[in-house]
């Protein structure tokens, strides 16, 4: 499995987020894939709302809350009433990249599309 970009595995550390339902994971159980998926959701959740917390400063940039995203096509979406959308799946990539999606929605919230403006600030 990936976690920030780095490949683990299972018997390695993860970080615990309280998401461990019924006990640790075993790769033969049958439902493994949706045990892992709520585990990643639930990690992402934590993780992404503590990024947008600590970038919003920094970019001087309000949102309501954090919502996420199952999409297939894009990594996250800002919407004009302050709701921020990130893809679960980004917690498989690395960091910076995650980060890179979370400024770039919450730069959002000054310029709502990808004029000259956006991509100046």
């Amino acid at each position: 499995m990936w976690l920030l970009g780095e490949q683990r595995t299972l018997a390695s550390p993860l970080p615990n987020w309280g998401a461990y339902v019924g006990g640790p994971f075993s790769p033969d159980a049958s439902d493994f894939g949706e045990r892992l998926t709520q585990w990643y959701r639930h990690g992402a959740e934590a993780y992404f709302t503590e990024r947008l917390a600590l970038f919003a400063g920094r970019a001087g940039a309000d949102f309501r809350g954090l919502r996420l995203s199952e999409a297939k096509t894009r990594w996250g979406y800002c919407r004009a009433d302050g709701w921020i959308g990130i893809n679960w799946r980004l917690m498989q990539a690395p960091q910076w990249v995650g980060d890179y999606v979370v400024v770039h929605e919450l730069i959002h919230r000054h310029h709502p599309n990808h004029q000259a403006a956006f991509w100046q600030a």
